[in-house]
């Protein structure tokens, strides 16, 4: 990670009493992707890049964590995936400019694009139970 990388940084205040956040903007794709992976890789905490910061932080929100920022219209399609088929499925989750979601770790991916493929992945998922249901009942 290079720090020259970095084109600019912007603090972001939290909303209704939450904290806020910093939007980093970097060079270009392959050091965003290598920014990421760092990441994954190591827990890192403020005093890691800070390490003369004065120790004001509760123990836990000294850690950073770094991800993409979504487009309002990817966060409006993340959530509203995660309110109406959290329930049906294990992992919903999003990804170099996709949304994905998951039943369980052995099941295909599904890619959701728009408001509409989860209003058909819920539709799908009740007529499923309903035929089940049926099934259990007639044997």
């Amino acid at each position: 990670m290079d720090a020259n990388s970095v084109k600019s940084i912007k603090q972001i205040e939290g909303r209704k009493g939450k904290d806020g956040y910093l939007l980093l903007e970097l060079s270009n794709e392959t050091e965003s992707e290598k920014w990421i992976q760092a990441a994954k890789m190591k827990m890192l905490k403020i005093y890691d890049i800070l390490p003369n910061a004065p120790m004001i932080f509760d123990e836990g929100k000294d850690r950073i964590m770094l991800r993409r920022a979504l487009t309002k219209a990817n966060k409006i399609i993340l959530w509203n995936a995660k309110k109406q088929l959290g329930s049906e499925y294990k992992y919903i989750w999003f990804k170099n400019g996709n949304i994905f979601a998951q039943k369980g770790d052995k099941d295909k991916i599904i890619t959701i694009s728009c408001i509409d493929d989860i209003q058909k992945l819920t539709k799908k998922n009740t007529i499923q139970s309903q035929n089940t249901e049926e099934t259990e009942v007639v044997t």
